[in-house]
C-alpha cells in the first residue's frame, strides 16, 4: 500500500478522512517514513500510532460481538452521508448524492433500520425544511469505524447475522429458550458505549426503585403487623374486661340472691334441736341431723331431701322464706333414721340409680 495512491488525503476540500488503520502505519513505515524522518501524513504522531493499533485490536474484539451484517454497515455508512430519509408514510428511503427533495429514493429494509435504532446506533432528526433524516449517533460512528477496520467479522446477510446472534445467546445458560430467541432478534449496544451506559444507568435506577419499593413494602408490612398486634391486644383486653364484668355481675347476682334468702349472715344457719340447716346456694341447702349430712335441692318446684348414697328420702314443704321447713325436715329425718314411715302425705320414698331421677 502506498501513500501516493491517495489513501490519506491532506486537501481540506477532498472527501472525508478515512480512519487510520494498522495497515496504513505499516505501509508508511515500509516506505521508509519512520526511518528517514519523513513526517507522517496528517501529523501522524506517536499517540496516533498507538491509537491506530489500539483500534485495530478493539475492532477484532468488538465487531464480532455486534452481530452486524454487511447491509447494516452499509446502511450506517449511508446515514453518515445523510442519505437515509423517512418519508411521510414512515418508510426509510436511501437517496443518491445531491438528489432532489422530491426524489423517492430506494427503500431500505425497515427491520434493519429498527434494529440499528433500538441498539442506539441511529437517531432521527428533522431539519427546518421538514425532512426527517437518520444520522449515526456517537456509538454509531464508533461502531462503523471499528467495522471498517475489521470487515471480515461482518456477516454476509441479515439472516446469517441473526443465526450468529442466536448461537451467541445459546451460550448464556441463565436464559430460557424464549429469552435467547428474543435476544437474537435484537442487536446488542456498543460495548462500553453511551447506549450501554444509559441502559446500565436505567437498570441501576430500576434496582434502586425496587429497593425503595421493597423497603416501603417492609415498612407497610411492619405497620400492619403493629396495627394487628394492637388490635389483638385491644381484643384481649376487651375480652378480659368482659369476663371480669360477667364475673362481677354473677357475684352481684349471687350476693343479691343470698341477701333475699337471709336477713343477715346469722340466718344462713338455723337450728331446731339436733337438726342444723345451712344455706349453700340458691335452691340448695345442707342439713345435718344426728351426725348425718343430707342435701336439700329444689328440683321441678319441689324440695327433695337426698341422703349421702343418693337416695331420695322425700319432699318437704317450704317456709315462708322459701327454705325447707325445719319442723318438717326433723319429722322426715327422724322417721328415716328410725326406719319408720308415719304415712304423712309429705313423705315419699324413692330410690334412684346413677341414671338420675324423673
Amino acid at each position: 500500500m502506498s501513500l501516493s495512491r491517495g489513501l490519506l488525503r491532506d486537501e481540506p476540500s477532498g472527501p472525508a478522512r478515512r480512519t487510520l488503520g494498522l495497515d496504513d502505519i505499516q505501509a508508511w513505515e515500509a516506505e521508509g517514513g519512520a526511518c528517514r524522518g519523513v513526517e507522517a501524513p496528517h501529523a501522524l504522531t506517536h499517540a496516533d500510532q498507538i491509537k491506530a493499533v489500539t483500534d485495530q485490536y478493539t475492532a477484532a474484539e468488538i465487531v464480532p460481538k455486534l452481530g452486524w451484517s454487511r447491509a447494516m454497515a452499509e446502511a450506517l455508512s449511508a446515514a453518515r452521508e445523510g442519505l437515509l430519509h423517512i418519508n411521510d408514510a414512515g418508510q426509510v428511503r436511501r437517496k443518491r448524492h445531491r438528489a432532489p427533495a422530491t426524489a423517492p429514493g430506494r427503500p431500505v429494509r425497515a427491520e434493519r433500520v429498527r434494529l440499528l435504532r433500538q441498539a442506539g446506533f441511529l437517531r432521527a432528526e428533522t431539519d427546518r425544511h421538514g425532512q426527517t433524516r437518520l444520522w449515526p449517533t456517537a456509538d454509531g460512528h464508533r461502531a462503523l469505524a471499528l467495522a471498517l477496520l475489521n470487515p471480515e467479522a461482518l456477516h454476509t446477510d441479515d439472516r446469517a447475522a441473526q443465526q450468529a446472534r442466536h448461537q451467541a445467546a445459546r451460550r448464556a445458560r441463565h436464559l430460557s429458550s424464549d429469552e435467547r430467541k428474543a435476544r437474537a432478534r435484537t442487536l446488542p449496544p456498543l460495548p462500553r458505549g453511551q447506549e450501554e451506559q444509559r441502559r446500565r444507568a436505567a437498570w441501576w435506577e430500576k434496582v434502586k426503585l425496587w429497593d425503595r419499593q421493597d423497603a416501603e413494602r417492609r415498612r407497610e408490612h411492619e405497620r400492619r403487623m403493629r396495627i394487628a398486634a394492637q388490635e389483638e391486644e385491644q381484643r384481649a383486653q376487651a375480652q378480659q374486661a368482659e369476663r371480669q364484668r360477667l364475673a362481677k355481675e354473677r357475684a352481684e347476682k349471687e350476693e343479691a340472691a343470698w341477701a333475699r334468702r337471709t336477713v343477715d349472715t346469722g340466718w344462713r344457719v338455723q337450728r331446731l334441736g339436733r337438726l342444723r340447716r345451712e344455706y349453700i346456694i340458691d335452691g340448695h341447702w345442707q342439713v345435718t341431723h344426728r351426725g348425718t349430712r343430707y342435701d336439700v335441692s329444689r328440683e321441678r318446684g319441689a324440695l327433695w331431701v337426698i341422703a349421702g348414697d343418693n337416695t331420695r328420702l322425700g319432699t318437704v314443704p317450704a317456709d315462708t322464706d322459701g327454705a325447707p321447713g325445719l319442723r318438717h325436715l326433723k319429722l322426715l329425718l327422724d322417721a328415716s333414721a328410725d326406719h319408720q314411715h308415719p304415712g304423712r302425705p309429705c313423705v315419699h320414698r324413692r330410690r334412684t340409680g346413677t341414671a338420675g331421677h324423673r
